[in-house]
């Protein structure tokens, strides 16, 4: 399970989220929260704070633009003052300015009617695999694309195709799970690489490649919660997918992706947000590269090195999600930050 701990993360002074013990998360198991939510005293606390500041500035807003016969009184007359002149034509409240402004909101609202809207991008027809896994598009996404390798930040809901009866759903528990590819069923696996951050997809899963001969326990009256040979149904919405890319590749040892016992590295590296491109860290800044576990740092580290080379060069894109989350760390790293780290690896062990 990832949990929040700190502070771990290479050359940043406050902690994020690490790797404490990865069991191998399967979207269908409820139980498998991977980030711990935020205390529910203080989310309470901050929703009310968040509530009480959008009433004082609604009402603020409300009574900024009222005077007079708005609020149920007349302004004060004051003798000797003689009733304002009716605008002159063409200035602000007179008629003929009324009745131009008029016209061209008239104008305004035909011209919007009348341009067509842009088409919607038709989806492309459900495929089925050779191995009988069928995927369908609900709606094409915009943003990065989910690599075969990657690690990825999904809501879904899982129901069973017989029956259509609902075993999972992070929507219920209001948080997307997060994981790698690699630690989940296998078609989730081959059903998820191709989908593009912002899209949503439905699989149709045959018992091979989803839970096979095992009987998931956890159901009402003790019944399983997914019965053996059973043919799963997944709708699942891309929130978050960590991109790498390689710059240089390396000719020496592999780091390998070991959840149970994840590799030591040693490297050099610089990190920036993503938005905006300011640097808030970079070991060869101080002219000394770091050494650690793998499930000692933030999990877009923890997936996204397994696969380098040593004496390779990789850039990682990470979602907010796979980083800081929304807390952020310290002054240089905001929260819900996107971030980017050009890493070269230089031992594995």
């Amino acid at each position: 399970m990832l949990r929040w701990y700190g502070p771990r993360v290479p050359g940043v002074a406050l902690g994020g989220p690490t790797l404490k013990d990865w069991s191998g998360m399967l979207p269908g198991r409820p139980e498998r929260t991977i980030f711990e939510p935020e205390p529910e005293a203080l989310m309470q606390t901050r929703s009310a704070s968040k509530l009480a500041l959008a009433a004082l500035t609604s009402g603020a807003l409300a009574l900024s633009g009222l005077t007079g016969p708005a609020l149920g009184f007349e302004p004060e007359k004051k003798p000797g003052v003689a009733p304002a002149a009716a605008p002159a034509p063409g200035v602000e409240g007179s008629p003929q300015r009324e009745a131009e402004l008029k016209k061209q909101s008239e104008e305004a609202l035909k011209n919007a009617q009348s341009t067509p809207k842009p088409k919607e991008q038709p989806l492309p027809a459900p495929i089925t695999t050779a191995d009988g896994l069928v995927i369908e598009e609900l709606k094409l996404g915009e943003g990065p694309v989910a690599a075969r390798d990657t690690a990825v930040v999904a809501h879904y809901k899982g129901t069973l195709k017989d029956g259509g009866a609902e075993f999972d759903s992070s929507y219920k528990r209001g948080q997307p799970a997060v994981f790698p590819l690699a630690g989940v069923i296998k078609g989730w696996q081959e059903g998820v690489p191709g989908m593009k951050v912002g899209g949503k997809r439905k699989l149709t899963i045959p018992s091979k490649m989803a839970y096979g001969e095992r009987e998931i326990p956890g159901g009402p009256d003790g019944k399983p919660l997914i019965p053996a040979n059973s043919d799963l149904v997944f709708e699942i919405e891309l929130v978050g997918a960590l991109v790498t890319e390689d710059l240089k590749v390396g000719d020496g040892k592999e780091c390998k992706l070991n959840l149970s016992k994840p590799a030591r590295v040693k490297v050099h590296y610089k990190g920036t947000l993503k938005e905006g491109g300011k640097q808030f860290d970079s070991s060869y800044d101080r002219n000394e590269p770091i050494e650690f576990s793998l499930g000692e740092v933030i999990p877009g580290w923890t997936f996204g090195v397994p696969g380098m080379k040593v004496g390779g060069k990789r850039k990682l894109t990470i979602p907010w999600q796979l980083a800081y989350g929304e807390r952020g760390s310290g002054p240089d790293i905001p929260p819900k930050a996107d971030l980017v780290f050009e890493i070269e690896l230089l031992d594995v062990k």
